[in-house]
């Protein structure tokens, strides 16, 4: 009865974790996309001659902090590994 428990533990748990694996997954690619353009936009912009001085900052800024967020995205294909059999 007990090793059913620890069975139906196990299978729940690894259910969790894939699951908790496919909303990594989604919100990787979901958040990727658009970032993406948007990085290649404000990169686009930074290069720009027409782009006032004054404003130069600000875009260097948009694209570093992309930049920030692209590597947290990258991060995110640790949490879609795969899972250690218990």
């Amino acid at each position: 009865m007990v090793d059913s428990r620890n069975d139906e533990s196990a299978g729940d748990c690894e259910e969790r974790i894939a699951k908790f694996q496919q909303l990594a997954a989604r919100l990787q690619h979901d958040i990727n996309s658009p970032l993406t353009a948007l990085l290649a936009e404000a990169q686009m912009l930074a290069l720009d001659e027409r782009l006032p001085e004054v404003h130069s900052a600000d875009v260097e800024q948009i694209v570093e902090l992309a930049r920030r967020v692209a590597a947290v995205v990258r991060q995110l294909d640790s949490l879609r590994g795969e899972v250690a059999p218990a």
